[in-house]
């Protein structure tokens, strides 16, 4: 599923914000717990590639998943 699919799918139970606390499965088996910050569209990014934009819970950094490294994606709370 593509990564906007991915979340369109959760908005429509949970409001996506910057309080969302997502949890993100790669596809190399990584866990990544984070609070939601941001899609940026492939027409946006370079590479020509999705990415969702979180801060991470355990060490409060921002990351850039790219939509080809995303399993899949759960909310932990809203």
């Amino acid at each position: 599923m593509r990564l906007l699919e991915m979340l369109k799918e959760i908005n429509k139970t949970d409001i996506l914000s910057k309080k969302t606390v997502l949890k993100i499965i790669c596809k190399d088996g990584v866990e990544i717990n984070g609070r939601y910050q941001a899609y940026v569209s492939e027409l946006d990014n370079e590479p020509e590639e999705a990415q969702l934009d979180i801060i991470t819970l355990d060490t409060e950094a921002s990351v850039g998943l790219l939509e080809s490294e995303i399993e899949t994606i759960e909310v932990l709370n809203n």
